[in-house]
């Protein structure tokens, strides 16, 4: 019942303080859909964010928010509970919140506005982001900007105890029908969609190149897998109304 109670308490805080997005609507979106952009997961990625996080800056954090004191003794036990191994062993906790606990993402997400989304409205106003618990794409308008973007990010983070992931976190050219030079990456993935150049046609009916979103190749695979799981050249016979509820 405790537990029930911490999450609801926790779920007070508004979304809009835990995840953010900033972006300039109308007069950028023509910008931004052909700018250099500094992505950050797979675009900024945090390596095992969850198993870094600082409980001394994450208790900071919930502080800001929560002022019971039980709630907040709770979280601290939470965090600092010793995990046990399958053979029994107890390790302690020094760092990170559990994954797949019901307070983690709230936990993450309260994390990383103070570690990412605060700081960068007030060191990077200029770059407009989205960021979703450890994921976030940055609009950059050249190169040099993406690159040093990058670069800050990354010494922000070790300040913070984590570590962007050197793989996954990577410069993406947004490529379109107006700026055609050639780059390493031209596509990212962002809450399970690819953006990467695909034919559109404008209001005049003509055809151009711009980046879009679509659905991933892994999801369309899946997406397969549970169609071919209907039958549906052996149900001829079955309705479209009964076809639908299955």
């Amino acid at each position: 019942m405790r537990r029930i109670v911490i999450a609801k308490r926790c779920a007070r805080i508004p979304p809009s303080r835990l995840v953010s997005t900033t972006h300039h609507r109308s007069r950028d979106r023509r910008q931004l859909s052909g700018c250099v952009g500094c992505l950050l997961e797979g675009e900024l990625d945090i390596e095992a964010a969850f198993n870094q996080i600082d409980h001394g800056l994450l208790l900071k954090a919930v502080r800001t928010h929560i002022r019971e004191d039980l709630i907040l003794l709770y979280i601290e036990r939470w965090l600092t509970a010793p995990f046990e191994t399958a053979e029994g062993e107890q390790l302690p906790r020094e760092c990170g919140t559990p994954q797949g606990g019901v307070v983690s993402p709230i936990l993450m997400n309260l994390f990383m506005r103070y570690t990412f989304d605060v700081w960068m409205k007030r060191t990077n106003p200029l770059y407009p982001f989205a960021r979703y618990a450890d994921d976030a794409v940055v609009h950059c308008r050249s190169q040099m900007q993406a690159e040093e973007v990058m670069r800050s990010i990354a010494l922000r983070l070790a300040e913070c105890g984590l570590t962007m992931h050197p793989e996954r976190s990577k410069i993406v050219y947004c490529k379109d029908s107006r700026r055609t030079r050639p780059f390493p990456h031209v596509y990212f993935t962002f809450l399970g969609f690819t953006f990467r150049p695909r034919k559109a046609m404008s209001k005049q009916r003509r055809h151009f190149t711009c980046v879009l979103p679509g659905v991933t190749t892994d999801a369309l695979k899946r997406m397969r897998k549970e169609v071919r799981g209907w039958n549906l050249t052996r149900q001829t016979h079955v309705s479209p109304t009964v076809l639908a509820k299955q």
